[in-house]
């Protein structure tokens, strides 16, 4: 409906979010609904406690850390390593495919290792590559670094405050956006990229779908190194 109203993509990426946030909670508020009531019936997250964020490092327990364990044993290490190397090339990658644009592999998976190197100093989640939000990005209209930029200002002023965000956000509400992100990078791969992976490459992306939903991730990731490995399709 909105594309029919040749809405801006930006409108078309945020509008449906916030009518529903919206909406709920003024369904919420009409009906007097208790809130205790609704996290019970699922319709809401557990309830977070109001922490400042320096709790994340008053709260820690060094005495209980076993330090030997910081020390990599080279199996868990080398086999770990590849796999996640792997995992980030292949996200490299398909934000390639996804957007059109070139990216330096080396540059990336380098600089995803240090600032994940200091987040988990810092006591923080690692974060890497997405390129089912990156889609979502570019298809709303974002062809340049600011958005990555306020992103990052937004959640580090979020985390500053210490406010429980996800008490506000409907179960719903975040699992429609993780659906659609799923369905967009599906008929991405599946159909749209059809003429330009060529029939042996929509034969291996349909592998990799199926064994990833059958068996996991790890037999996927394994299809396409094995399929990287082999030889070259011929003329």
């Amino acid at each position: 409906m909105l594309k029919s109203q040749r809405c801006s993509a930006r409108v078309i990426a945020v509008a449906p979010m916030t009518v529903s946030l919206v909406g709920f909670w003024l369904w919420v508020l009409v009906s007097r609904s208790d809130i205790e009531s609704l996290r019970q019936a699922g319709w809401l997250f557990p309830a977070s406690a109001d922490q400042p964020f320096w709790e994340l490092w008053t709260a820690q327990q060094p005495s209980a850390v076993d330090w030997m364990l910081l020390i990599p044993h080279p199996s868990t290490f080398l086999g770990l390593g590849m796999v996640l190397v792997l995992s980030l090339a292949l996200r490299i990658a398909g934000i390639e495919g996804s957007t059109g644009m070139v990216l330096d592999v080396d540059e990336e998976v380098k600089w995803t290792g240090i600032s994940n190197m200091f987040v988990g100093l810092s006591g923080c989640v690692i974060g890497s590559h997405s390129p089912g939000l990156t889609t979502f990005n570019q298809q709303a209209g974002s062809k340049c670094v600011r958005a990555a930029l306020v992103t990052a200002a937004l959640q580090l002023g979020l985390w500053l405050s210490g406010v429980p965000a996800m008490d506000f956000f409907p179960r719903f509400l975040l699992a429609g956006i993780l659906m659609n992100l799923g369905l967009v990078m599906l008929l991405e791969w599946m159909w749209i990229a059809r003429h330009k992976v060529g029939k042996l490459g929509l034969l291996v992306i349909y592998a990799q779908v199926t064994s990833s939903a059958l068996f996991g991730l790890l037999p996927s990731v394994l299809i396409g190194v094995a399929v990287a490995f082999g030889p070259p399709p011929g003329p």
